[in-house]
């Protein structure tokens, strides 16, 4: 039996990711690195410059991690890393870089901390009709303080 297996990235977006058409499909590039660390000779660990390359993502996962990802963002993406010919501006020729070209991408969360803001739905069978101001008194009746718990004695 063959088991499926493929390359994984993990790291933070580095630059705002781009889209652009591909063809008939769309393209999403972006800079993305990896945190390195180094020790000092006394012991510590201290943060180094991180290793930097280039994120290639097509199609329709393309679409949707554009609009979720975010410069400072934790990703894994699952993929194959290649080289590729790119044109430098600034020296005016041809050069090959490292690209990883990710077939699938999401959010690490391991190392992300993710706040969840729910918000109470009440079925509306269940919700208090309309123009009444709740549970209803007799009038003139005040109503009764809630009973203080026994005190303890040991």
């Amino acid at each position: 039996m063959a088991v499926n297996t493929h390359q994984s990235l993990s790291g933070f977006v580095a630059s705002e990711p781009v889209i652009s058409p591909d063809g008939d499909t769309q393209r999403l590039d972006m800079t993305v690195g990896q945190a390195r660390h180094a020790r000092t000779p006394d012991g510590g660990v201290v943060r180094a410059e991180p290793d930097l390359c280039h994120l290639v993502l097509k199609g329709v996962p393309a679409i949707r991690a554009a609009g979720q990802f975010r410069v400072g963002d934790q990703f894994i993406a699952e993929g194959r890393m290649a080289e590729e010919k790119v044109w430098n501006a600034d020296t005016g020729q041809s050069e090959l870089r490292p690209v990883f070209h990710a077939s699938r991408i999401g959010p690490d969360t391991a190392s992300t901390t993710y706040e969840l803001l729910f918000q109470r739905r009440i079925h509306p069978k269940h919700a208090p009709l309309r123009g009444t101001a709740g549970p209803s008194q007799p009038t003139g009746a005040t109503p009764t303080p809630p009973s203080q718990p026994p005190a303890l004695s040991l």
